[in-house]
């Protein structure tokens, strides 16, 4: 993402992508990137722009690994 794509990101779209993802995935990019929580949330709010790029990725790569571990899962119990 460029700075154009990163002016494009409303908070409205941040908080889409922050409502999907699971419980326990803010520490989980913040423990990824190095950062703290709080930056995390920040990004997520819209009051910090430097590292939405690096948030948002991470964020979705997350969203992707849940969404593929739930259908694994399913098709588990479908089997059985």
């Amino acid at each position: 993402m460029n700075m154009d794509t990163q002016s494009q990101i409303t908070t409205k779209k941040l908080n889409k992508v922050k409502a999907l993802l699971p419980t326990g995935s803010m520490e989980k990019i913040a423990d990824s990137l190095n950062i703290s929580v709080s930056t995390v949330s920040n990004v997520f709010s819209g009051r910090n722009k430097k590292q939405v790029n690096d948030v948002l990725a991470r964020a979705l790569t997350i969203i992707e690994e849940d969404k593929k571990e739930k259908s694994e899962l399913a098709n588990k119990i479908e089997l059985l």
